[in-house]
């Protein structure tokens, strides 16, 4: 046997080898590219649940000012005693979550409409928090201006 038969019988020998190592570098190169790809999908939705995020928090803020000004101001006036009833609380309530829904983007409704339980239900507690906020923001403010210390 010379050199060159020697060199061939090592080829075949080596060659199934080097041809299920190459087929084990290709399926790990493919696993590694659809991780990656996951990731990325996975950073992209969390972008775009954030944002819709951000654009729910000022749609209930601004839904809060709105409904503040618009109606529960003039509903109190209509009371001697500035309280509202049941009946009021409710229609306001339905009234700042239609307000809120329609502030919101197809795509931001859509994104927490299939992230959140219970789309209705966290929207009027959203809601609810920006309201208690923001009287708790007027009577800090209130409390700050009266005590100077």
């Amino acid at each position: 046997m010379d050199w060159k038969e020697a060199l061939l019988s090592l080829a075949y020998a080596i060659l199934p080898i080097l041809g299920a190592f190459l087929v084990q570098l290709i399926r790990y190169g493919i696993t590694y590219l659809k991780n990656k790809i996951e990731s990325v999908e996975n950073e992209q939705a969390l972008l775009l649940l954030l944002s819709a995020l951000d654009e729910a928090e000022t749609a209930a803020v601004n839904t809060v000012n709105a409904i503040q000004q618009q109606l529960v101001d003039d509903l109190k006036e209509a009371h001697e005693d500035g309280k509202l009833t049941e009946e009021e609380i409710e229609m306001i309530k339905e009234r700042a979550y239609a307000t809120f829904v329609s502030q919101l983007s197809q795509g931001s409704k859509q994104i927490l409409v299939s992230s959140v339980d219970n789309f209705a239900e966290w929207a009027k507690t959203l809601i609810e928090a920006k309201l208690g906020a923001m009287k708790r923001g007027t009577e800090k403010q209130v409390s700050d201006l009266s005590n100077p210390l």
